[in-house]
C-alpha cells in the first residue's frame, strides 16, 4: 500500500509541472549540434552518396516522422465458421 498519486514523502521535491533540467540541457545540446552539423545542402550530398537501398531506408525511417501509423484493425462476426471448419477429416481426429 503506497502513497496515493502525486503525494510523495519529500516536501522539497520537484515541484509538479516542472521540468528535469539534465533532460532540458541534453535537449538542447542535440539542437546545437543538429543546427550547426546538418543544412539541406550537406544532407542532400550525403543522400546522393548513398546506395539506392540505403537511401530506400533512410525515406522510410523518415516517413514514421510524417505519416500517421495505421493500427491494427480485427472483424469480429457472429456467423458460425465455414463448413469446412466444422466437418473436419476423419484422420485429423485420429491423430489427436
Amino acid at each position: 500500500m503506497g502513497l496515493p498519486a502525486g503525494k510523495t514523502n519529500n516536501p522539497a521535491g520537484r515541484p509538479p509541472g516542472s521540468k528535469n533540467q539534465s533532460a532540458e540541457e541534453l535537449r538542447r545540446i542535440i539542437k546545437a549540434i543538429l543546427a550547426d552539423n546538418f543544412s539541406h545542402d550537406k544532407l542532400q550530398r550525403d543522400l546522393d552518396l548513398l546506395e539506392p537501398k540505403d537511401r530506400l531506408y533512410f525515406y522510410e525511417r523518415l516517413l514514421h516522422y510524417s505519416l500517421p501509423k495505421l493500427q491494427a484493425t480485427s472483424i469480429y462476426t457472429v456467423e458460425p465458421p465455414p463448413a469446412e471448419v466444422i466437418n473436419r477429416p476423419a484422420w485429423l481426429d485420429a491423430a489427436i
